[in-house]
């Protein structure tokens, strides 16, 4: 008696071994053709919609209709008879996180996680890798055992399918939460101190500015005591130049100040731009120097025309072009001075209205100027023709419906992906004998249905999900590797950063790291054992399905982090949602698959172990 515990215990890690083994050797493919460069980039992302849009949809679907083609008499077995015993895997993804949660929690007080990285720890040990790596474990186990024993009558991969149709929704949704991106009270301060740093920066600048405008204009004013025409003109463009530069950097540091509709209408993204561009803009024209007397220089700020004119003529035409720019503003509405052209700054003024008066020297400034005034007012009527059509407040309401079906579509997007739809049809047409029959040949099992060759074909798609998902597995592992390595470079060439602490923010400190694999490798595979035989004693399964079922329900607390926790993070504002980081998460993953050739290895035999023995005592 004792020698047949020992001999299945033997045999039951030997198959354990073998299924990890299988699992390690198609990874390892994904890892040598990354580290190759044939699958990086685009190819990943590829094989990874081949994956998710095809492969185990199809592999879902035909293992929920298979009927094995031998000839027998007997009558094919139908998952949908034993549904009503299998009710529990609906459930069970909710128990499942709500465990890794508080494992997630308990991981953060011991590890002393800091608190914005306490959300990511928690994600990481609740949502556990539910496709590939069980699909691939679940299928070799099956494979090694014998039809006639528990875990061989029956394709374990048929519950796995039933308990993917809930759990998407809980990865997606309550994941979306814990790794959401900052919220906008949050980012709104952030603006702000780094608003305030360039009130102070900018504020040190025009200061030198102003005294060396001040030195320039008491020079000028000596040397127009001397009587010198060509200098007062000089010192008007200077003066105007002096003011326009004041006032520039006014706006740049007050663009916080929200523009009125009108404005926002006509310049439809500037206020969201660098506010120091427009500081390098003026910076870059400040570069040619001062004018030279009598000469505008094609293509500058002043003027296009390359002709000798006047001074006086000059002076005029200038004034002319700023009271024409600010006729524009004043038309168009703008009240903060954020626009891409520095001409249209607010400087003060004379609004002339006398119409002679706008013909000018400048001949292709007036031009360009006069159609930017026509535009302007253009947009302004078709703009109030709008806003008399359509209240302010019915755009809101409008706007509010828009965001709640965008919001909901997006919701039902990331619930019913294409595993999860597959697996629903493929209960609905095993529900239906017609409709299966039409696929499948259950009656005589002689591969004569109306439909079989194109059944067969979705069914060799479907078997290469397994390969596929395991070399997506290998190519993550191997990014996870390399984003790894990256940071210590990068860190090492800007040692001198003023934020040396930023890249050591990616990571999670290396005792929690080991608490995470520690929680998820280990504490949850024993809460996975305490919560399945607590279940056995109330809950009743027929002994056909008890060994498949109770090894799924084992089984989904081993695995190590879904891979698509770390998709999440990445789009959760660039990889800062909630605190986590891409890198971090890489990390994670990384550890835990080095160690799941041998604790992986152990606790799979336990498992196999334990459903075999509750598969045998549940009646």
């Amino acid at each position: 008696m004792e020698s047949s515990f020992y001999e299945t215990v033997l045999s039951t890690f030997m198959a354990s071994i073998k299924s990890v083994g299988t699992a390690c050797t198609l990874a390892s493919l994904g890892i040598y053709l990354h580290q190759c460069g044939f699958i990086v980039g685009n190819g990943k992302r590829t094989l990874a919609l081949i994956s998710q849009q095809v492969t185990i949809p199809l592999l879902f679907f035909t293992k929920i209709l298979y009927c094995n083609q031998d000839w027998s008499t007997d009558p094919c077995p139908n998952v949908t008879d034993s549904l009503n015993d299998a009710w529990i895997l609906l459930v069970w993804p909710i128990w499942v996180c709500s465990s890794g949660l508080v494992v997630g929690y308990i991981v953060t007080i011991l590890a002393n996680v800091p608190k914005h990285q306490c959300n990511s720890i928690m994600a990481s040990i609740a949502f556990g890798n539910s496709t590939g790596l069980p699909i691939t474990l679940l299928t070799v186990i099956h494979a090694n055992f014998g039809s006639s024993s528990v875990l061989g009558s029956v394709d374990p991969t048929l519950f796995l399918s039933v308990y993917l149709v809930i759990y998407p929704i809980l990865q997606w949704g309550l994941g979306g939460m814990l790794l959401a991106p900052p919220s906008p009270t949050t980012t709104a301060e952030t603006k702000k101190r780094k608003q305030s740093s360039l009130v102070r920066k900018t504020s040190s600048v025009t200061e030198t500015e102003a005294e060396s405008s001040d030195d320039d204009n008491n020079d000028d004013g000596m040397e127009m005591e001397a009587g010198n025409n060509t200098i007062i003109g000089m010192k008007r463009q200077l003066s105007m130049k002096s003011s326009i530069r004041q006032k520039l950097v006014h706006n740049v540091i007050n663009c916080n100040k929200m523009s009125n509709e009108k404005y926002q209408i006509n310049h439809r993204g500037l206020e969201c731009v660098d506010a120091s561009m427009y500081i390098s803009i003026q910076e870059n024209l400040n570069r040619w120097g001062k004018p030279v007397y009598r000469t505008a220089r094609k293509g500058s700020f002043y003027g296009d025309s390359d002709d000798q004119i006047e001074i006086d003529d000059d002076n005029t035409a200038l004034e002319e072009c700023m009271n024409m720019n600010m006729t524009t503003r004043t038309e168009s509405g703008a009240d903060i001075g954020m626009d891409m052209d520095i001409s249209e700054q607010d400087v003060p003024h004379q609004r002339h209205h006398d119409d002679s008066n706008t013909n000018t020297t400048i001949d292709e400034s007036s031009a360009l100027l006069t159609a930017t005034t026509k535009t302007s007012s253009d947009s302004t009527k078709r703009y109030s023709n709008v806003s008399s059509c359509k209240g302010r407040g019915g755009v809101n309401e409008e706007n509010k419906e828009n965001k709640l079906m965008d919001t909901i579509r997006l919701i039902l997007k990331r619930c019913f992906q294409p595993p999860v739809i597959a697996a629903l049809l493929g209960l609905l047409f095993a529900s239906f004998p017609v409709l299966r029959g039409i696929l499948v040949d259950i009656d005589d099992r002689n591969g004569t249905a109306p439909f079989q060759w194109f059944f067969d074909g979705l069914y060799e798609i479907g078997q290469s999900a397994v390969p596929i998902n395991m070399m997506i597995l290998g190519c993550n592992l191997s990014a996870s590797y390399m984003l790894e390595q990256e940071p210590t470079s990068s860190t090492s060439s800007s040692s001198d950063s003023n934020y040396p602490s930023n890249s050591n923010n990616k990571f999670f400190s290396n005792k929690a790291s080991l608490y995470v694999v520690i929680g998820k490798m280990i504490v949850m595979p024993i809460v996975g054992v305490l919560s399945t035989l607590l279940l056995q004693t109330v809950y009743t399964v027929s002994e056909e399905i008890a060994g498949g079922l109770y090894l799924v329900l084992l089984i989904v607390f081993l695995c190590p982090t879904a891979n698509n926790v770390m998709v999440m993070v990445e789009l959760s504002s660039g990889g800062s949602g909630g605190g986590g980081s891409k890198e971090g998460m890489a990390r994670i993953i990384a550890y835990q698959y080095a160690v799941a050739p041998i604790v992986l290895s152990g606790t799979v035999t336990g498992s196999v172990l334990m459903a075999s023995y509750m598969a045998k005592t549940s009646n």
